[in-house]
């Protein structure tokens, strides 16, 4: 299940950079594949999505593709249609779609609507997001929600929509935040826009991209949901406002309702751990009592190794130096010894099999943070190759019981 989950991961990243590039037809195969590997939050609403902009694209495709003689030039087996700009020599359709230079289509209403917001950052935040200056939090995350999906990269591929898709990010963190909505009440913005003379404003909001925002308010997995904001954390992130609130948010949402499935696994994975946690507490006496240790202490110098029938052979312990004549000699003393011998072995082995995992996951979480996509790739494949040893000898032990 765990090599599931990792090869799932890595088709979801594919998915992504296949629907960030407007490939969507390999978009839509990877976070299917995806899906039956392992079920990962987020992955069914980000292939809609895919699958969305698929149709929107071929339908658009098949209208303006007419007669035209270059109709199959991108009709390979698996590969989406593009849409085409207007030719040079055809009659020109005032409303029709263009492409950009990657490929991707926009309208003329998405190129107006981009001027637009690019236009209304000399009027302010406030008009940005088209809210009045007594808007309330949940008015002001209504329209950052609607405005983000329609003004992100992915979505619209207009000349201007990486601008005007950072004036409403930039506007969304200022008033967002109590301390910054308060500060640019009365001072202005620091840019100038709504300033006073010259006067610099208290708080700076360039530290945090429009990436980062739009991920923490929808999810790291592009669901549509609040996630977990354990994501793009940097040296000044504990002193952000932005982050702060945020974080305050996400645990008053944590406290109302507790996602279903999200706790389960989890709760799943830890259970053999608390199983011998639980035995632990009521078969191995306490360190000063016992006759063994699995490290070489003071009171236990002399190595020895399991040997007892019905025990795992060769588990090296140590011993103190009477334990030859205590227990060497009687055989039922001796297999109690190394029964306790195997379970702590075990147990040891199981608690640095978990901490192997949990460091592998967190070098995989720090991985997928990084935007650029050559150093993330190499980091994944660094935290996909970190041995999992413990967990080995875990499994081969089992299995010798």
């Amino acid at each position: 299940m765990e090599m599931n989950k990792d090869e799932a991961e890595r088709c979801l990243e594919l998915g992504r950079k296949f629907l960030r590039d407007g490939s969507y037809a390999k978009a839509i195969k990877f976070l299917d594949k995806s899906l039956k590997l392992y079920p990962l939050a987020g992955v069914e609403a980000l292939k809609a999505r895919a699958e969305s902009e698929w149709e929107r694209s071929t339908g658009s495709t098949s209208r303006n593709g007419g007669g035209s003689n270059n109709a199959n030039a991108d009709g390979g087996a698996g590969q989406l249609p593009r849409r085409r700009a207007p030719g040079g020599g055809g009659e020109g359709g005032g409303g029709g779609s263009k492409a950009g230079q990657n490929g991707r289509s926009y309208s003329e209403e998405q190129v107006v609507a981009c001027r637009t917001i690019i236009q209304s950052k000399k009027k302010g935040h406030y008009e940005v997001l088209s809210v009045s200056r007594t808007a309330t939090d949940d008015q002001i995350k209504k329209s950052y929600r609607k405005l983000a999906l329609k003004f992100h990269p992915d979505k619209n591929a207009a000349p201007q929509a990486d601008e005007a898709f950072k004036a409403i990010s930039t506007a969304f963190q200022v008033l967002s935040d109590p301390d910054k909505r308060r500060s640019y009440d009365q001072f202005g913005d620091d840019d100038g826009t709504e300033g006073m003379g010259g006067q610099a404003h208290p708080f700076r909001h360039a530290d945090v991209s429009p990436e980062e925002i739009f991920n923490m308010f929808f999810g790291v997995n592009g669901g549509g949901r609040p996630a977990n904001f354990r994501v793009y954390r940097s040296h000044h992130d504990q002193r952000n406002p932005f982050f702060r609130y945020q974080q305050q948010q996400q645990q008053q949402r944590q406290g109302q309702a507790q996602p279903p499935l999200g706790a389960l696994p989890q709760v799943l994975q830890l259970l053999p751990v608390l199983l011998l946690l639980f035995l632990s507490l009521f078969s191995f006496p306490q360190e000063s009592e016992r006759a063994f240790s699995l490290h070489r202490t003071d009171r236990h110098p002399l190595q020895r190794s399991t040997s007892m029938e019905h025990i795992l052979p060769n588990i090296p312990y140590f011993v103190g130096q009477s334990f030859g004549r205590d227990y060497a000699r009687d055989r039922r003393r001796l297999f109690q010894v190394e029964r306790e011998v195997q379970q702590s072995y075990l147990y040891d082995l199981q608690r640095q099999c978990e901490g192997q995992k949990q460091n592998k996951v967190r070098r995989v979480q720090a991985a997928r943070r990084l935007f650029n996509a050559e150093e993330r790739a190499k980091r994944m494949a660094e935290a996909d190759a970190l041995p999992l040893e413990a967990c080995r000898l875990f499994q081969e032990a089992t299995r010798l019981l």
